[in-house]
C-alpha cells in the first residue's frame, strides 16, 4: 500500500488524571454557579476556550499563575479549587469581616465577647 493512502487515524485522547479532573470539575462547577459563560471566563484569564475546557475535563493540568487567574474571575479560595477543602471560599464575605475583625481585638476583648456568645440567649439569636 502506498504510504500517501495511509488511513489516518483520530490523535489518541489524553488520559485524565484524577486529581485533574476533581480540580476541574470543582472549576466547573465554580464558573456555573457565577453564571459566567466558558468562552467569557477563558478571555479573561487569557487562553483559549479549548484550553479551558481542557482543564474543566482534567485532561489538562492547571498551572499555577492559571490557577490564579481563574480562582480572582470566580471569586474561589485556589486551595479549594485545589483539595476541595473548606476554606476561604465556603465563608460569605461578612464572615470573613467578622474574622479579620476578631483577630485585632486584643485577648482581653476577645474573651469578653466569647463569653457572651457562649450566653444561652446568645444561641438563641
Amino acid at each position: 500500500m502506498n504510504p500517501s493512502h495511509q488511513e489516518r487515524r483520530a490523535p489518541m485522547p489524553r488520559p485524565v488524571n484524577p486529581d485533574d479532573f476533581e480540580i476541574g470539575r470543582r472549576i466547573y462547577t465554580a464558573r456555573r454557579r457565577k453564571g459566567i459563560p466558558q468562552q467569557e471566563a477563558s478571555i479573561a484569564v487569557g487562553m483559549a476556550s479549548t484550553a479551558l475546557s481542557e482543564i474543566e475535563r482534567g485532561v489538562r493540568t492547571l498551572k499555577a499563575p492559571t490557577l490564579a487567574k481563574i480562582a480572582a474571575l470566580l471569586d474561589a479560595d485556589p486551595t479549594f479549587l485545589l483539595t476541595g477543602a473548606p476554606g476561604r471560599g465556603s465563608l460569605t464575605p461578612r464572615e470573613h469581616k467578622h474574622i479579620q475583625n476578631c483577630r485585632q481585638l486584643t485577648p482581653a476583648r476577645f474573651d469578653a465577647i466569647e463569653r457572651i456568645v457562649a450566653t444561652p440567649e446568645a444561641r438563641t439569636c
